[in-house]
């Protein structure tokens, strides 16, 4: 029997910002009914998934693609960028005329908040805390670079760019995944990776669709993904969620 359910939020457990399907939020409740264990990772900045965490429940995340780990009241895991990365990522922007965010767990700045606009039509523009200064540590940077983010490779030693679409990756600790999160917390509660199902759509969930005992691709998942899966189930707006569960017998 599973005991620990994983999922990511975009495009898996939301249909558009922070829209989630009835199904799903009655699949969550079963769930939880049940005796299972629920997990949110996202490549979304803590400061950012505070919505979703009270419309589901769950208390339990992976953020910033597993920069920031929390079980219940418990910080696991906290990663905060050095000086010299942020120095060095300022210049290379300013040079090629790339954009970047800096994420500090309150809220986010953005280097050229009204190109980005125009350049963005993303949800995030519309759900997030925009900081007209930063103050503090840095725990997740997003990138916004339209010709693949080729002038990033100094940084390739100990960093990755994770794609999510349209010029925009994530900069992630080399050493760090939603995946690693997963194992932290699970190595904590004693459960079992045979023992977990993750749920995921896109690139910065193929470490945690293959870590888990059975990994399962939304139906709009990208294709590497959807390859790297034990199971494909439905759209996220076409109950994919609730009809996994269904399937694997967990509700």
């Amino acid at each position: 029997m599973y005991k620990l359910v994983v999922f990511d939020i975009d495009g898996t457990l939301t249909i558009k910002g922070n829209e989630i399907p009835e199904t799903t939020l009655l699949a969550i409740q079963k769930l939880k009914e049940n005796g299972i264990e629920c997990l949110i990772a996202t490549g979304r900045e803590r400061e950012n998934i505070e919505e979703i965490l009270n419309i589901t429940g769950i208390d339990n995340y992976i953020a910033s693609n597993g920069h920031y780990v929390k079980y219940k009241e418990e910080i696991i895991y906290k990663y905060s960028y050095p000086q010299d990365i942020l120095e060095e990522i300022r210049n290379i922007c300013k040079n090629k005329g790339y954009c970047y965010s800096f994420s500090n767990g309150r809220g986010i700045y953005i280097s050229d908040i009204e190109t980005l606009k125009k350049e963005q039509a993303h949800h995030m523009l519309d759900s997030i805390n925009i900081l007209k200064e930063l103050e503090g540590e840095v725990e997740n940077i997003i990138l916004f670079a339209p010709d693949g983010g080729k002038y990033f490779k100094t940084l390739e030693e100990n960093y990755r760019l994770v794609s999510w679409g349209n010029g925009m990756f994530d900069l992630t600790k080399i050493d760090r995944s939603k995946a690693v999160g997963i194992e932290e917390i699970a190595s904590k509660i004693g459960i079992e990776k045979n023992k977990i199902i993750s749920f995921g759509d896109g690139l910065n969930d193929l470490e945690m669709i293959k870590y888990a005992g059975l990994g399962v691709a939304m139906g709009n998942a990208k294709a590497e993904l959807k390859k790297a899966a034990n199971y494909i189930t439905d759209t996220v707006s076409d109950d994919g969620i609730y009809k996994a569960c269904k399937k694997f017998g967990l509700i």
